[in-house]
């Protein structure tokens, strides 16, 4: 597994977080970004953008990127593969915005 470089942003005001993570892939690898909330309730929307060096990326089956109105922890996940011939550095970058939830942290995996 190799590791990633990321780093987290979060305005003064709101509740929004951008986090950015550089790393580099070669061949086939499976990546893995989640995203925890606690205390999501009835009124609760959640949801994160990707982006995979500058272009919008679309996460494969098994993700979930929204949430709305669920209760408890809830967890956002965005699956997807990278494809590179050679060593390639790339910056994954996820706008996360949520209402009436506490944010509780995130990992980024590559296999």
């Amino acid at each position: 597994m190799r590791e990633a470089r990321c780093e987290t942003r979060a305005p003064d005001f709101g509740d929004k977080r951008d986090i950015t993570c550089q790393f580099t892939a070669a061949g086939v690898q499976q990546a893995l970004f989640k995203v925890r909330f606690l205390g999501s309730h009835d009124d609760t929307q959640l949801s994160m953008t990707p982006a995979l060096d500058g272009l919008p990326l679309t996460c494969g089956p098994g993700s979930k990127t929204s949430s709305r109105f669920e209760d408890g922890e809830i967890t956002l996940e965005c699956r997807f593969v990278i494809e590179a011939k050679v060593d390639s550095t790339h910056l994954l970058k996820m706008e996360i915005v949520w209402t009436h939830a506490q944010y509780d942290g995130f990992e980024f995996t590559l296999r």
